[in-house]
């Protein structure tokens, strides 16, 4: 039997995807009216749910692995952050230098390498 949690991070992960593609439809094409207003409200309930629930299901599953393997997860997450921080940074510098912000940068390296490593971690099932 597979793993409801499982199941339910996938259809989320679905919903997300094509709430997304719909939502930006909506935007490019201009659509007003009480139907699309009331598609984007729960649209962005959505993602705050998804921001606060993927994560939890990330932790939760991080406990089933070992602590060797966690580790290789950190590791793998810090080289590739200090890889996108770097190559962020470096093309910053080369194509616009006057508008080089540190934060925003290694933030989006942080988020970008450790949503990549730990991607494995959300879906992981559950051995019976």
């Amino acid at each position: 039997m597979k793993n409801k949690l499982l199941i339910f991070t996938r259809i989320l992960y679905v919903l997300l995807a094509i709430g997304t593609i719909a939502a930006l439809f909506i935007a490019y094409k201009g659509i007003g009216g009480s139907f699309a207003f009331k598609f984007l409200i729960g649209y962005i309930s959505l993602l705050l749910f998804s921001l606060i629930y993927i994560p939890m299901v990330t932790i939760l599953n991080l406990r089933n692995f070992k602590a060797v393997e966690v580790k290789k997860f950190l590791t793998k997450a810090i080289l590739i952050f200090i890889l996108f921080g770097s190559l962020n940074f470096i093309l910053d510098w080369v194509f616009r230098p006057e508008k080089i912000d540190m934060v925003r940068e290694f933030s989006v390296a942080f988020g970008l390498a450790f949503g990549i490593v730990f991607a494995d971690a959300t879906f992981f099932k559950k051995k019976a």
